[in-house]
């Protein structure tokens, strides 16, 4: 997805709640990354609940709570655990995370 951003950006710039749609669409445009990403039975830290695009989201702390650079490894712990997707990052609330992650991605690319 990361190789797609001009299509992405000509896909969804003028959207709206465009965040919601990127990872469904992109996926129908390439199955073949489905398997890669979409996990059918649950993951072990919320088995009672459907981890099928392999999100993070914690709900139990907010609706749903806005990670902070406090939550870094939390977040590690998500992703050692399978999830590979989360929400919800604030740039108002807490830049901090968001570049903190960024920098790592940069990193494995």
């Amino acid at each position: 997805m990361l190789r797609e951003d001009d299509r992405i950006r000509t896909m969804f710039a003028r959207g709206s709640l465009v965040d919601e749609l990127l990872v469904p669409t992109m996926l129908n445009i390439y199955p073949e990354f489905k398997d890669r990403i979409y996990y059918d039975r649950p993951v072990h830290d919320r088995p009672e609940e459907f981890q099928g695009s392999l999100r993070y989201i914690n709900w139990w702390d907010g609706s749903p709570y806005v990670w902070r650079e406090k939550d870094y490894e939390t977040l590690l712990a998500a992703r050692r655990q399978g999830h590979l997707f989360s929400r919800k990052f604030d740039a108002e609330v807490d830049k901090a995370i968001i570049d903190k992650i960024a920098g790592q991605l940069l990193e494995i690319k």
